[in-house]
């Protein structure tokens, strides 16, 4: 009986099962590849529209409002309006300043994060009346070879149609404008040719202005920065212009007593971007609002208000324990609460709490390339 397994009849009828069971998976994997197919010829037929500027697209899509109504909305830098209204508002305004030669129209900003160049841009936008188009790596990048160089192609074709007064951002350029090394791979070289010769082409386009950024300069390549009439250097806020950004920040709010107090801020914040300070004012502001979740006990005020109440609950009048009220703030009405005013000694905390974005070194680095 143990060898009855082994019959020709039970062997061939287990052949027969394993066999219908590979024809059955060989079907599957059949269909399979042949959808896995489809999709590879799809793909390389397709377009990547997302990442690609054609001429049925318009290059509208990257416009933006500016985030800022002018210069007045935008604390210290005043020398770096000045070059920036030199370059892009004057020649409008007083032509006959320039006559007999062409006004630089590509600038380069450059220096630590946080210190005001994509707002400097915004802000120069508002004042001349500029479209702004903003340009970032994702949008020209494509996956498809060749295509990259054809964005930043078409970019600058629609530009130099338009009759408008224009404004091209590209932050974040030294991704794209590296210096160039042996290991580098041609479609780099041919997308860095590609920007040198546009920017050479719109020397004489008045209309057009070319503003990029960076926090590395010195990572750009050298071709490229020499095509940047203006390179400009945005530093860390001067002691005066860190005053000015703590008045331009809290200017809806009533904080300080007297003038002496932003002065002491001033002091205190050396060494901080305008980011970091704006983070920290931000801070300090939300300080009475977070004090609200650990408050418990409330004083109800005349005007119908909760306010979190400041003094010893023992020593309160019986007269007027009906204005004490105990309470979590979810359980309070809408559109009740009212949180302390904000405090110098808030400030004072928020500067102790700030996380510093630059360094001594960062600076020496910039400062010497901005030397070279």
């Amino acid at each position: 009986m143990e060898h009855s397994r082994f019959h020709p009849f039970v062997v061939f009828s287990e052949l027969k099962i394993c066999l219908k069971e590979i024809s059955a998976h060989l079907k599957l994997l059949l269909e399979f590849m042949e959808k896995f197919m489809l999709k590879v010829a799809e793909f390389k037929t397709q377009k990547v529209t997302a990442r690609k500027i054609s001429s049925h697209e318009t290059i509208t899509n990257y416009i933006q409002h500016p985030t800022v109504l002018g210069f007045d909305d935008i604390a210290g830098l005043k020398d770096l309006k000045k070059i920036l209204y030199t370059v892009v508002i004057l020649p409008k305004q007083q032509p006959q300043l320039f006559y007999n030669r062409v006004p630089g129209n590509s600038i380069l900003l450059y220096g630590p994060p946080g210190t005001g160049k994509t707002k400097l841009v915004h802000g120069i936008a508002a004042e001349s009346g500029s479209i702004l188009y903003c340009i970032s790596l994702s949008d020209i990048l494509s996956a498809l070879v060749g295509e990259t160089e054809k964005n930043i192609h078409e970019i600058f074709t629609q530009l130099k149609k338009s009759d408008s007064r224009c404004i091209l951002f590209i932050d974040e350029i030294d991704g794209i404008c590296r210096k160039r090394g042996n290991s580098e791979h041609d479609h780099s070289r041919r997308l860095k040719t590609e920007i040198m010769k546009q920017m050479n082409q719109i020397e004489t386009c008045n209309n057009i202005v070319v503003i990029a950024a960076t926090n590395c300069p010195w990572d750009l390549d050298n071709a490229v920065l020499r095509r940047f009439k203006k390179q400009i250097y945005t530093p860390l806020p001067d002691e005066e212009e860190r005053v000015d950004l703590f008045h331009l920040l809290t200017r809806n709010e009533n904080v300080f007593d007297s003038v002496d107090e932003i002065q002491k801020l001033s002091e205190m914040s050396d060494g901080l971007s305008g980011s970091d300070i704006s983070n920290l004012v931000q801070d300090a502001l939300d300080m009475p609002l977070n004090e609200l979740h650990e408050t418990k006990i409330w004083k109800k005020c005349e005007d119908g208000f909760y306010e979190p109440y400041q003094g010893d609950i023992l020593e309160v009048d019986s007269a007027n324990y009906e204005d004490i009220w105990i309470s979590e703030l979810k359980d309070l009405p809408p559109m009740s609460v009212r949180a302390r005013n904000v405090t110098m000694a808030d400030f004072c905390e928020a500067i102790k709490q700030v996380q510093v974005t630059v360094t001594p070194e960062d600076i020496k680095k910039y400062e010497d390339f901005q030397s070279t």
